[in-house]
């Protein structure tokens, strides 16, 4: 039979995991919804340049000359 010191330190142990856990869990959510914004401003810059290019005339590059050299 476990001694009530023992009782008393595994109760404390587990009291300390539920309170880690859920300090994981609040970090996780946060991270998460960080990585959400962070993509959603990412897509909204990379839609944005999309459109300006769509709207702009094309660039021609002129093809370098061929040298007449034997």
């Amino acid at each position: 039979m476990a001694k009530p010191d023992e009782l008393a330190q595994r109760a404390e142990r587990k009291a300390k995991q539920a309170i880690d856990g859920a300090k994981a869990m609040r970090e996780y959510h946060i991270e998460t919804e960080a990585t959400r914004l962070k993509t959603e401003r990412l897509k909204a810059a990379r839609l944005a340049r999309d459109a300006a290019l769509a709207a702009a005339p094309p660039i021609v590059a002129e093809k370098p000359k061929k040298s007449k050299r034997g």
